[in-house]
């Protein structure tokens, strides 16, 4: 039987609803897949930085039971391809050093900071010396491809530091940690180690070849346009990664994706997704110290 026009218009109209129909559910599809592999990366990328924190600081603890003191940073400007990456470094053109690293005469390309205390209590911080802690140099790196932040108390890094300063000593720990509150978990960090996360900002990217850059020149900050206050309290640098130097010795520690409260920005810039680790003087005891 032959079909009228008017049914054959009516048809057509149902096949184009269909058709739309159909693309927005495989809109939908599509999104949800995207945001299902998003949240599966992430999650992969915590884990795997949690797990390279967790070596990390097991071999920090070691070599504070092997030589008493903490091992100073290496310097972060160094390229993978040069001699002394990964290998603590005094500031002051030693390496694999037992009397401190207190920054003094050492390349600009080096994080330090003396901090006007009584008595004077330096902070430097650099690369993981990985070589020196005999781990692997990929653990000198988030699963981003930055190089984790370490900063120490200058006063713990000199031979028998922990035997100089005992458990409830009040000198160790010139490092203070908060939250996005302002809340001090405590004022006494031993040391710290900074991840940027998965925004990046203001972490060091990965430098291979042979030759060290400058920090506070040409070293390739990542630049992911955070305005969240902590994050930049944090890399010590600005909205646009340029790095000051370590202009403080407070760090913050919260929860990632919480959003920091100057109240002024509203852009996913606010996001606060760094993750810091530090430990105490105390808790660095040996089982020996404690009984």
């Amino acid at each position: 039987m032959r079909r009228t026009w008017h049914e054959s218009r009516v048809t057509a109209a149902f096949t184009l609803i269909e058709i739309a129909m159909v693309l927005v559910v495989l809109s939908l599809l599509t999104a949800m897949a995207l945001r299902y592999s998003t949240v599966t990366a992430d999650s992969k990328n915590t884990k795997q930085l949690n797990e390279t924190l967790d070596v990390v600081e097991t071999a920090l603890q070691n070599y504070r039971n092997a030589y008493g003191r903490m091992p100073c940073p290496a310097d972060i400007s160094f390229a993978e391809g040069m001699t002394n990456f990964g290998v603590e470094y005094n500031g002051a053109g030693k390496v694999g050093v037992s009397s401190g690293c207190y920054g003094s005469g050492g390349s600009s390309a080096y994080y330090s900071l003396s901090v006007l205390a009584s008595p004077p209590i330096n902070i430097v911080g650099g690369a993981i010396p990985t070589k020196t802690l005999r781990i692997d140099d990929k653990y000198a790196y988030d699963p981003w491809g930055r190089k984790i932040l370490y900063v120490v108390d200058a006063t713990v890094t000199v031979n028998n530091a922990f035997v100089i300063y005992p458990i409830y000593n009040t000198i160790p720990g010139a490092i203070t940690v908060k939250n996005s509150s302002g809340v001090t978990l405590t004022s006494k960090a031993v040391y710290i180690l900074l991840s940027s996360g998965k925004n990046g900002h203001g972490g060091l990217v990965r430098n291979t070849g042979n030759t060290a850059c400058n920090i506070l020149s040409n070293c390739p900050i990542f630049n992911g346009g955070s305005t969240n206050t902590d994050e930049l309290t944090n890399c010590h640098c600005s909205h646009s990664a340029q790095y000051y130097g370590l202009t403080g010795s407070t760090f913050i520690q919260d929860t990632p994706n919480i959003v920091n409260g100057s109240g002024a920005n509203t852009n996913s810039g606010t996001q606060f997704d760094d993750i810091l680790r530090f430990k105490t003087r105390q808790q660095m005891a040996t089982t020996a110290e404690l009984q």
